[in-house]
């Protein structure tokens, strides 16, 4: 076997992490908790290219025929990615970095869908020309109708979907201020979801809420677009200051 060869067989982390589109800091929390099979160069981590095909829900062929530093196909996502975009400053384009994120990723041949939690619905109407869809996530929420059954193709955007909102979900709020656990709200449907599509965006509302914070403990990772003005970073100081309790309960879920 060549020198060629043998060094195609490890990869370095960036590569790794390009090829299955993660986080590079996914790669090495599996090198850490021996996943992969890795080693090490200096402080620096070498990722066995075999390892990454036999994971579960890993590339398999398509990863084969991938090469170092080219973006892999959406079979080869390691595992799906749930992304909440949110700041609890209205106006700071939340909405709009949430529907480009998921265009641009489909447009990649990914499956993606986006999760519309705000009660304006501007998601919605972006995404599918009309904001009084029914059913809607209210429905998912409230009466527990299966999300495949609300999930609507996106206009003009393949392998693009959503889970449309309307302004019914301001009903949601005043169901479930005072229940307890509501802060897991959204979590059983991305457990759903993630069987079904590669990425799952979350639109959450311009406030700090139930439907915010559900969106937030569902999620795996998460944008706050900003804006370089004083309020638009007021809004960060607020978001990332919840309830003790909240946070003590949301901690009960591991994230990458």
């Amino acid at each position: 076997m060549s020198g060629v060869a043998i060094a195609d067989e490890w990869l370095t982390v960036e590569q790794a992490a390009t090829l299955l589109q993660v986080n590079p800091a996914t790669i090495y929390r599996w090198c850490k908790s021996g996943e992969i099979a890795h080693t090490r160069v200096g402080r620096t981590y070498r990722v066995h290219r075999a390892s990454l095909e036999r994971r579960p829900g890993g590339a398999g062929g398509a990863l084969a025929n991938a090469r170092p530093g080219e973006p892999a196909p959406a079979s080869a996502l390691a595992r799906p990615r749930v992304i909440a975009v949110t700041n609890q400053k209205g106006g700071v384009g939340k909405t709009t970095t949430a529907v480009n994120l998921g265009a641009a990723l489909a447009e990649r041949g990914l499956r993606v869908v986006l999760i519309d939690m705000d009660p304006q619905a501007n998601a919605t109407a972006t995404l599918t020309g009309r904001e009084d869809l029914m059913p809607s996530l209210t429905d998912v929420l409230l009466h527990h109708v299966e999300p495949s059954r609300v999930i609507v193709p996106a206009a003009r955007v393949p392998n693009l979907w959503v889970l449309p909102a309307n302004i019914g979900l301001t009903d949601v709020e005043l169901h479930l201020m005072a229940k307890l656990g509501r802060e897991f709200l959204l979590r059983p449907v991305v457990a759903q979801l993630t069987r079904a599509y590669d990425v799952v965006i979350i639109d959450c509302p311009p406030s700090i809420g139930v439907l915010t914070i559900s969106g937030l403990v569902a999620a795996d990772e998460f944008i706050v677009p900003v804006r370089p003005h004083l309020y638009s970073a007021m809004g960060i100081k607020k978001l990332f200051a919840p309830s003790p309790s909240c946070a003590r309960r949301a901690t009960t879920r591991r994230c990458g």
